[in-house]
């Protein structure tokens, strides 16, 4: 977690501490990395956690066009942004994401893993488990574009496989087979 200091005389925290003897939750966001704002908000009170929660359902249903029948809890936007984080965490130090599972699974929502045929008794620990999740946290367009992207990239990627196929890589990364050929989402 990066540290955050509150002496340099350019930064809008010294402004704030200097002249108010307050940080505003705005400024804070501001210079928090992705590990740092899950560990922050993790250490919310219960209160504050909750309406986290339950803000970022009107926007799950927004993005995807579900009603969530079970609550969004703290304890389940929790565990997708730790596997999120975790994932983040592989690609920006350049350790192999194939064959690489979350520590924890992620916790089951109904509404979102119907829709990938994900089970409540199956692992939800897998790369294809945190890149669905996301779609709670992403604009509809971001999560397509995401999607797409990706999708793009694995066809590219099947057409330089000589020794090991498309779908042995899909199997380690928890993706269905031949996730590739599915039609791109409408931008």
């Amino acid at each position: 977690m990066r540290e955050i200091n509150i002496n340099d005389r350019t930064s809008s925290i010294y402004h704030y501490v200097s002249t108010y003897q307050n940080i505003p939750i705005w400024v804070i966001i501001d210079h928090l990395d992705f590990g740092g704002l899950y560990h922050f908000i993790k250490e919310l009170p219960d209160q504050i956690l909750n309406k986290i929660a339950s803000d970022l359902t009107p926007f799950f249903f927004d993005n995807n066009g579900i009603t969530l029948g079970q609550r969004f809890t703290p304890t389940i936007m929790l565990s997708f942004m730790k596997n999120i984080l975790e994932i983040r965490n592989v690609c920006a130090h350049n350790k192999r994401l194939i064959e690489f599972n979350c520590h924890a699974d992620a916790k089951y929502l109904s509404e979102l893993h119907d829709q990938y045929s994900i089970t409540a008794s199956e692992d939800r620990k897998s790369f294809y488990n945190t890149f669905i999740i996301m779609q709670c946290f992403l604009s509809k367009t971001e999560f397509c574009i995401l999607n797409n992207t990706l999708r793009k990239r694995f066809k590219n990627l099947n057409n330089d496989l000589n020794t090991i196929s498309i779908n042995d890589i899909f199997l380690k990364m928890g993706f269905p087979e031949n996730w590739q050929l599915r039609s791109p989402l409408p931008q």
